[in-house]
């Protein structure tokens, strides 16, 4: 068998770039999971906040009831 042939992956192996790339590529994902996962949390906190915190959250314009 050749040298180069023995370099060669074989069909359907990853290199070894491209198992660098799928764990950096992973490693994103998951961190951007988890980013989500906070910003998610922090909507529902700022949403929760609003709600207790406002008188009117939503007045539309056919219906202008003073603030009382």
């Amino acid at each position: 068998m050749p040298v180069a042939a023995a370099r060669r992956p074989a069909q359907g192996a990853l290199t070894a770039d491209e198992r660098a790339e799928l764990r950096r590529l992973r490693n994103e994902v998951e961190q951007l999971r988890h980013a989500n996962a906070v910003l998610k949390a922090a909507s529902a906190i700022f949403a929760a906040d609003l709600r207790t915190n406002s008188q009117v959250v939503y007045n539309p314009a056919d219906r202008q009831d003073p603030l009382a």
